[in-house]
């Protein structure tokens, strides 16, 4: 007999859950703010390397936002994945710093530690 992908949902550190958000919802203004940033700059940037910088990291923050709100989502739902997508995403997230180093170091100390015992 197989477990449900979604039971009830386990006591998880809510705050972490609202903090995977929160750093989502920033990766996803970040876009927007790295656009303008492109915007100025692409008229003297004539061999396009400043505006395929930015590129590269507007993607990079539109992939962490996904992640993050996929996370965060099994998470809220209770989902026996949360634990190994929470890990991945916290481990990602260490790079971009300093609100995802701070998310990572808060995940090492406190969440992953309050959450093995809660299990799945």
């Amino acid at each position: 007999m197989t477990q449900p992908l979604i039971a009830d949902p386990p006591k998880r550190s809510m705050a972490y859950t609202v903090y995977l958000f929160v750093l989502s919802g920033l990766a996803v203004m970040s876009v927007f703010s790295h656009e303008m940033f492109i915007a100025m700059v692409a008229k003297d940037d004539s061999d396009g390397v400043i505006t395929a910088l930015f590129r590269c990291i507007q993607a990079t923050e539109l992939i962490c936002a996904a992640l993050g709100i996929t996370a965060g989502c099994l998470r809220v739902y209770g989902s026996r994945l949360a634990t190994p997508a929470t890990a991945a995403v916290s481990i990602l997230l260490i790079v971009w710093f300093p609100l995802g180093t701070a998310a990572f170091i808060w995940w090492v100390a406190r969440v992953r530690k309050q959450e093995r015992g809660v299990g799945g």
